[in-house]
């Protein structure tokens, strides 16, 4: 089976103008594949399928406590953060505000974050650490501990 999937995507919370993506999704028998393309990039992005949800890595926020090159504030989320899209390998550095109401794993942490079709589905029976909020519009968030490390679960609507 193959399907096409196009999304358009728009953030403004880490300061991303419009990025659109096309998503080809391949699945042979025990063989579950997605690839992306990226419009920007001009290249395909392989992912995968797992559990039959659909992750798609999304990046991997590193704690510090140390000032970082393409600061950005996010004052309703008490935390300063790097664009993870600026660099093919998704990383995002993260600076908690002194009263930033987050558990101390999330906070020292670093954790990886997935793209998921549905967030309470994927979290169910999981040991919650964030509860689903919705930081920016069209996007829900919850992390989740696996195996004592952080994960960001992201869903976008």
């Amino acid at each position: 089976m193959t399907r096409y999937q196009g999304q358009d995507l728009c953030s403004s919370s880490l300061g991303v103008l419009h990025r659109v993506r096309y998503t080809v999704i391949c699945q042979y028998a025990d063989l579950n594949q997605i690839y992306h393309f990226n419009f920007q990039t001009h290249r395909y992005h392989a992912g995968s399928l797992i559990k039959n949800q659909k992750m798609k890595f999304s990046h991997i926020g590193i704690p510090t406590t140390e000032p970082f090159e393409g600061e950005i504030d996010l004052p309703h989320l008490k935390m300063t953060v790097s664009d993870h899209e600026n660099n093919p390998y998704g990383i995002q550095w993260q600076r908690y505000w002194k009263d930033a109401p987050y558990p101390e794993l999330v906070k020292t942490k670093p954790h990886v974050a997935f793209e998921v079709e549905d967030l309470y589905a994927e979290i169910e029976g999981k040991k919650i650490l964030i509860e689903p909020n919705s930081p920016s519009e069209g996007l829900t968030i919850a992390f989740i501990e696996v195996n004592g490390a952080p994960v960001e679960l992201m869903e976008y609507k």
